[in-house]
């Protein structure tokens, strides 16, 4: 677990940085940007050389300022607490479950969390956005949804995301982007053990595919900008929340 103070030094430098575009985001925790935490206090506690359990406890998130619920209306603060009541029952094992063969019990989502039995991907995409062609110029309508891939299937997540967008509106022209295939050295035993199909078939987690099919108007999110000097041309394209929209 990470010492509270690191997450206080990212809110202020989000803060710092977006106040520049908005000077409302300065009291804003994070400057407004969305802010994912992982782990388990009971069990990943901070790291405190010669620290005791004073100290331990001291340096927790949860000590932080950062950690308490502002500007949250009453329904959102009731469902936050159920949601993590759920979460500290499945931790001690006692949150309600279904007996399996081997005898242990398997934790019952709730339903909000689930597809029905049989669902496909194209109901999870319509799940997470309804009357997607109809929105795809909608900035909020993009930036509070989001589907992960934990299996970095974000290629085939897109595609099936544009199948969808051609099917429901034809008159959207759809083009095709390739990467670079070159080899830099020109030393002609490099260019051998590196053919072109093998180049094209590598699928690196910071490149997008070599081959790229995106519809006009959809939204991208430029993760890295490789060419500063030549604008904003992205390293990278997922289907989630858009900062760049292809011309």
């Amino acid at each position: 677990m990470t010492h509270r103070h690191a997450f206080e030094a990212v809110d202020r430098s989000l803060r710092d940085v977006t106040k520049t575009v908005d000077p409302d985001l300065k009291d804003t925790p994070f400057g407004g940007k969305v802010v994912v935490f992982g782990g388990d206090f009971r069990q990943i506690p901070p790291v405190i050389k010669k620290g005791g359990r004073e100290e331990v406890v001291r340096a927790c998130f949860k000590n932080s300022c950062l950690w308490e619920l502002r500007n949250a209306a009453a329904a959102d603060i009731a469902t936050q607490t159920e949601f993590a009541n759920w979460l500290l029952q499945v931790g001690e094992g006692s949150a309600p479950g279904t007996p399996i063969c081997d005898g242990s019990t398997a934790v019952n989502l709730p339903a909000g969390m689930t597809l029905p039995a049989g669902a496909t991907t194209e109901d999870l995409i319509a799940r997470i956005y309804p009357d997607l062609c109809a929105n795809l110029g909608n900035g909020q309508y993009m930036t509070n949804r989001a589907i992960l891939c934990p299996r970095n299937e974000v290629k085939m997540m897109n595609e099936r995301i544009m199948a969808i967008v051609a099917a429901t509106d034809p008159s959207r022209e759809t083009r095709e982007y390739f990467s670079a295939d070159e080899v830099a050295d020109k030393d002609e035993s490099v260019e051998i053990q590196y053919p072109v199909e093998f180049l094209n078939s590598v699928e690196a987690s910071c490149l997008p595919p070599h081959r790229l099919k995106l519809a006009i108007g959809t939204p991208v999110m430029l993760l890295r900008n490789i060419s500063p000097k030549r604008g904003n041309v992205t390293g990278r394209v997922s289907s989630v929340p858009p900062s760049v929209t292809i011309p």
